[in-house]
């Protein structure tokens, strides 16, 4: 991806923003963005937007932990996590960054079961999507 389309995703979602200062999904799509440049506090500083405005918000929770986990706050990692999981109890995506922040650890056993609920979510929602293309 070209840092350039990257820098103007980044200013179209200030102007969102500005025109809708309360649009959760700016801020979401905005803390994604600068996670991935690596500018890691402003991320979260976005997500906790994005949550103000949307606190039923699982995926902002999910990566938010994802976040605070590449700097090592790890019991907030995992506190985020949970939050997401709350909100959707089919996070998978929760379960499993719980299980790297677990396994990082050394709790290898809360590890495992993190990992096995991912699994299993990702299984049921695989058999769900398969029946509704081949029925």
């Amino acid at each position: 991806m070209r840092l350039g389309y990257i820098q103007e995703a980044i200013e179209n979602y200030d102007i969102a923003i500005r025109y809708r200062p309360n649009y959760s999904e700016a801020y979401y799509n905005k803390g994604f963005t600068l996670a991935f440049l690596g500018q890691l506090q402003k991320a979260i500083e976005h997500f906790d937007l994005a949550i103000k405005y949307d606190p039923n918000d699982a995926t902002a929770y999910c990566n938010k932990g994802y976040v605070l986990s590449m700097l090592k706050r790890y019991s907030e990692a995992i506190e985020s996590c949970n939050l997401a999981i709350k909100y959707n109890l089919n996070c998978a995506e929760a379960y499993y960054r719980r299980g790297i922040i677990f396994e990082k650890l050394g709790k290898h056993q809360d590890a495992i079961k993190n990992y096995d609920i991912a699994i299993n979510i990702n299984l049921i929602l695989l058999k769900i999507i398969l029946k509704k293309e081949y029925h």
